[in-house]
């Protein structure tokens, strides 16, 4: 007993155990397969690091790794975060970054991830993403459940419009949201393809069809896909 007491009390006294050194590693870029080349962190590894506020120059071993955690995720573009010890003298912190893919017009624009979650007001220097109007803000302060809900359908749609091969969620400008008539796409060209509340795969289906009997979707109309077995077709004046 007396021999481990004297080992702890030397490790205790080692300064190779001390805090060196606070390492931040963004892995958005890998967790998401991006090219890390190309990604932009919107956190700083100096932000983050005062976030983390840890010691130099103390055992490693007392390192509050939980509250690390709890101090980064303060930044509001954090979506997760990992802290470890690299022995003898490091600190890794390790980071995901929220990842914008909708905006949604509420007061102001504030980014929306792809999990739903409103998360900061956007910038200016960083908008182009498709736009929901709509979601009325005393319904998100009343219910947000529900808010949350219409938020899931309208990622939900855009993900349709991606895999459907016929648009691409980088064609929307606006997706427009009404409680009694639902879900409008407003293409950049203008073109406006109400989807109301109906599965959206059978109507993208008619959309592709339509398109190839020689429907033009870069010409502003609006193209109704609610209806359960037509498509209205008119011109927008």
């Amino acid at each position: 007993m007396l021999g481990l007491v004297w080992a702890g009390g030397a490790i205790a006294s080692d300064y190779r155990f001390w805090v060196r050194q606070v390492v931040v590693e963004n892995v958005t870029a890998q967790a998401n397969g991006l090219d890390p080349m190309a990604f932009s962190p919107h956190c700083s590894a100096a932000e983050l690091r005062h976030l983390a506020d840890v010691r130099r120059d103390h055992p490693i071993w007392k390192v509050d790794l939980a509250g690390i955690v709890q101090g980064v995720m303060q930044h509001p573009w954090v979506a997760s975060v990992e802290a470890s010890r690299r022995w003898p003298d490091t600190v890794v912190v390790r980071v995901t970054e929220h990842r914008p893919v909708l905006l949604l017009q509420q007061d102001g624009l504030f980014y929306v991830n792809a999990q739903a979650e409103v998360f900061k007001r956007a910038r200016g220097s960083d908008l182009d993403y498709p736009v929901l109007t709509g979601l009325d803000g005393e319904l998100a302060e009343r219910n947000p459940a529900v808010a949350r809900r219409i938020l899931r359908e309208a990622i939900a749609l855009m993900e349709q419009v991606d895999t459907s091969g016929e648009l691409s969620s980088l064609d929307l400008s606006e997706i427009r949201f009404d409680s009694q008539d639902g879900f409008t796409l407003v293409l950049r060209s203008g073109t406006q393809l109400a989807f109301g509340f109906a599965e959206p795969s059978e109507r993208l289906e008619r959309l592709a069809k339509l398109r190839s009997s020689g429907l033009d979707t870069t010409e502003p109309r609006r193209i109704d896909l609610a209806p359960a077995t037509v498509a209205l077709v008119s011109p927008l004046l």
